[in-house]
């Protein structure tokens, strides 16, 4: 990618940071904090994301630019306007937030209107996840396997192939980068007196109570959607509550998030309602405190 003398300034940065998904989505949490920092640190960021900015405020007062997907892809000069007066008015790197689909189209709009490297971050196995909304069965995945060259694994790689660099929330991610592509651990912050355990005795029984939780279990919470590519992994976590409640210990789980699709496959359904409270989307406010009255957090499936 170009650097600071081949930009002609030492100015402060023009940057596009663009979402697969809405601006208050669960990525958005990271988005928001570190654009707004950026901005703090006085560069100039856009983020473009799907649907209205209007729920940009949702982690806060967003101290950037919004544009919606459909406005980049269509009318990418637009760009010029919000980095009027700062360098060449046009953007020094696009920082695609994730290598799926949506992102993948703003992205390739800039760049080439733009001719501006881009970088890729990545949350999640994005192959794996890809092969999954391929109809690709659990038994048949391989994290590594080209399916075809119009396949979303393969879409994916290609296209961090090209890329300047990468990002990656944790390192494990970086096994899944082209060799020798440049990457950076990009981890969230988090407010750890917000999120730290332990509730007074009577805030727990006040909690369970209100919930239908026994307060005499040992709660387990899991804020999460199911959809195609953690379905089995679900599938094992509500399996163990069964098979730690069979063997006489008094377990029990909390979820959060939505099923899409809904659940079908009447084992998982089964399983679902007994050993677990499921609670379905809920305001972000109530996270923090839903997830102190766990006593153990578990994230299931492989790594």
């Amino acid at each position: 990618g170009r650097n600071s003398n081949e930009r002609g300034d030492e100015g402060p940065l023009r940057i596009v940071i663009v979402s697969y998904g809405p601006y208050d989505n669960n990525s958005a949490i990271h988005i928001t904090g570190l654009a707004n920092a950026l901005t703090q640190l006085g560069h100039k960021v856009v983020v473009s994301a799907m649907g209205s900015p209007i729920s940009a405020g949702d982690f806060g007062l967003p101290r950037f630019w919004c544009v919606e997907h459909r406005q980049l892809i269509e009318r990418p000069e637009i760009l010029r306007k919000h980095f009027a007066g700062v360098g060449n008015e046009s953007p020094d790197l696009v920082h695609c937030w994730t290598p799926r689909q949506s992102a993948r189209t703003v992205t390739r709009s800039v760049v080439a209107r733009y001719d501006c490297p881009y970088i890729v971050h990545l949350e999640d196995n994005e192959v794996a996840v890809g092969q999954s909304f391929e109809g690709v069965g659990s038994g048949e995945r391989d994290n590594n396997k080209v399916v075809g060259t119009d396949s979303p694994a393969h879409l994916m790689q290609e296209f961090i192939s090209g890329a300047a660099g990468a990002t990656i929330i944790v390192d494990a991610l970086r096994t899944l980068l082209p060799f020798g592509l440049t990457f950076h651990l990009l981890e969230p912050g988090v407010d750890s007196n917000r999120f730290a355990p332990g509730l007074d005795p009577a805030e727990r029984s006040r909690l369970c109570e209100a919930l239908g939780v026994p307060d005499d279990a040992w709660i387990t919470v899991y804020p999460g959607n199911i959809h195609s590519s953690n379905v089995d992994d679900m599938f094992s976590l509500y399996t163990a509550i069964h098979a730690l409640n069979a063997r006489g210990f008094k377990v029990h789980l909390i979820r959060t998030g939505v099923d899409s699709p809904p659940i079908t496959d009447p084992a998982l359904a089964t399983l679902s309602r007994r050993y677990v409270t499921n609670m379905g989307f809920i305001r972000r406010e109530s996270l923090a405190e839903l997830l102190k009255l766990a006593d153990c957090l578990v994230q299931p499936g492989g790594p």
